[in-house]
């Protein structure tokens, strides 16, 4: 059990208001819900009078810039007293290189999450049934506005909840998407600022050379098991480095992988720079957090990652396909 007390979003409020100088702390290997609610909430902190700045160990992907013009985003832990407020980070591990760093005196005060499964490390707001962390963002920001403590909430703060919930419901078409989701999502839209045709082109469809060289690797090396229920594909640096993409171009392989017929458990395992293998997982049902649970990791019941140690990314792919074998 945590150590950490569980808030309820007028507590978290709370403690926004007190904040002095917040970093907004995204995890590694930044996706969309992460990039959309911590920009989101410093604008809705900015309309609070309150100055933010953004904190994540990994580059921001080429594809989410639209969504990080607006303020100084630090890959290092800057000098100086700040306020650590995590968004869409159920575990130290996903804080990356400055998970070490974030600890004592310069701990997060503050975690917004939405996983199943995970190690709370701070006073926490987490709501597992939320599709994204940007819908307790926008939670967060309606009640500021209800208690009048902000007049509006930002068009770029809806711009950037709406891009958060679409990206981590597939565009609503995922099992997380609820009658919430959907209810917040026509609330944003009534702002005709938030263009949804552009934010989901943008997300899903413009996609760089470089992402498809990533994704035709994926369709041609797709490997299975189970009569094809179980799919998945490996890249190790030496093959990422003769296609010339980065890891910020890997991340729609799992879609390739799970769109064949009749694959009901996918994943991808990618060899890190470090040497370390991570390593995502998407099910059409399978509760695939308990099995990246196995490997210090976490997520949600039919989309989770996690971190497998081995000497070779084959033996990393035989644990993970042993762990699924034995209870899919």
């Amino acid at each position: 059990m945590s150590n950490f007390p569980m808030l309820s979003v007028k507590e978290t409020l709370e403690k926004l208001k007190s904040l002095r100088s917040p970093l907004v702390l995204m995890h590694r290997h930044p996706d969309g819900d992460t990039v959309g609610s911590a920009f989101a909430l410093l604008h809705v902190l900015k309309e609070m009078g309150i100055n933010g700045y953004g904190l994540c160990a990994d580059s921001m992907p080429e594809r989410l810039a639209f969504m990080a013009n607006a303020f100084p985003v630090f890959s290092a832990l800057p000098e100086g007293d700040y306020d650590i407020i995590s968004v869409d980070v159920p575990s130290p591990q996903q804080m990356g290189e400055l998970a070490p760093h974030l600890t004592g005196k310069r701990a997060p005060v503050l975690m917004i999450d939405h996983h199943a499964v995970g190690t709370p490390f701070a006073p926490a707001l987490i709501d597992s049934t939320a599709a994204a962390a940007g819908e307790l963002v926008y939670l967060l920001a309606e009640e500021a506005l209800r208690q009048g403590i902000i007049k509006q909430i930002p068009l770029a703060a809806k711009k950037a909840i709406y891009a958060a919930l679409s990206s981590d419901t597939g565009c609503y078409r995922y099992s997380n998407t609820t009658s919430r989701t959907l209810r917040i999502a026509a609330a944003l839209l009534e702002d005709k600022g938030v263009d949804s045709a552009e934010i989901n082109h943008l997300l899903f469809e413009a996609k760089s050379e470089r992402q498809l060289k990533a994704e035709a690797f994926a369709i041609e090396n797709t490997h299975s098991a189970k009569n094809g229920k179980i799919a998945w594909v490996s890249i190790t640096q030496a093959e990422r480095k003769a296609l010339g993409v980065e890891d910020e171009h890997l991340d729609t392989m799992i879609d390739m992988v799970r769109s064949r017929a009749g694959v009901e458990i996918a994943f991808v395992i990618r060899e890190s720079k470090d040497g370390s293998f991570k390593a995502s997982l998407r099910s059409s049902g399978f509760n695939v957090a308990q099995i990246a649970a196995l490997f210090e990791g976490g997520g949600h019941v039919r989309a989770a990652g996690c971190t497998i140690a081995a000497s070779h990314i084959d033996e990393a792919v035989k644990r993970l396909l042993d762990a699924l074998l034995s209870r899919a």
